[in-house]
């Protein structure tokens, strides 16, 4: 079963296909024709190179490595993760940083945040990642429970919307996406506890 309902989610691209040998794999909904992740057009969907990307994509081995090691520097708790308006208000400047190793980072004046991609609001993959890659699922849930923090209030929510930003997508793919249906899409990963996301997660502060 898949952590986001269908009801909810916000990406309808995917559709999950399950053959009798029990392998499944991701393929595009609808008659476009595509064979690529959402908002990754340069990644396939065939299993091997989607497998490639996501555990580049998503997963950060060194900071798991580490992780058990960094309460040592302060006390850790994914919880001191502060929105995005406290961010501003703290006089940090937000860079947009595809590597997921920056997610969070920040120094002096400035911190870096991964955007969070269209595919990850797809119940389908989900799924898919639930019964491939335990790793992958567990380091995703990470990286969206973080956004449950980042994206507390409609204002952080605006402001991960903007065309300067772009943090998170703005449509579904046709309809605007509203703060009322991101809030309900994200709840769940905010309930996760620290046994079902990858190491690194467990560590963040971000104050």
């Amino acid at each position: 079963m898949s952590i986001i309902d269908t009801k909810v989610e916000l990406n309808k691209d995917l559709i999950l296909v399950t053959l009798a040998n029990g392998e499944s794999s991701l393929h595009r909904a609808g008659q476009d024709r595509l064979h690529s992740l959402p908002g990754q057009a340069r990644t396939s969907l065939d299993n091997a190179p989607l497998q490639k990307y996501l555990r580049e994509a998503l997963l950060s081995p060194n900071l798991d490595k580490i992780a058990p090691y960094l309460w040592l520097a302060f006390t850790p708790d994914h919880a001191h993760i502060s929105p995005l308006h406290l961010q501003a208000a703290r006089g940090r400047s937000i860079i947009v940083a595809e590597n997921v190793h920056l997610h969070l980072v920040w120094y002096h004046d400035r911190i870096f945040i991964k955007p969070l991609p269209a595919y990850l609001l797809s119940s389908a993959f989900w799924e898919y990642a639930d019964r491939t890659d335990k790793a992958i699922w567990q380091a995703a849930a990470g990286f969206m429970r973080t956004y449950a923090y980042l994206i507390k209030y409609e204002s952080d929510f605006r402001k991960a919307q903007s065309t300067e930003l772009g943090l998170i997508p703005s449509n579904n793919g046709g309809d605007a996406i509203t703060y009322e249906q991101f809030a309900q899409l994200i709840a769940p990963f905010a309930e996760l506890d620290d046994t079902r996301v990858t190491p690194r997660y467990t560590m963040e502060r971000c104050g």
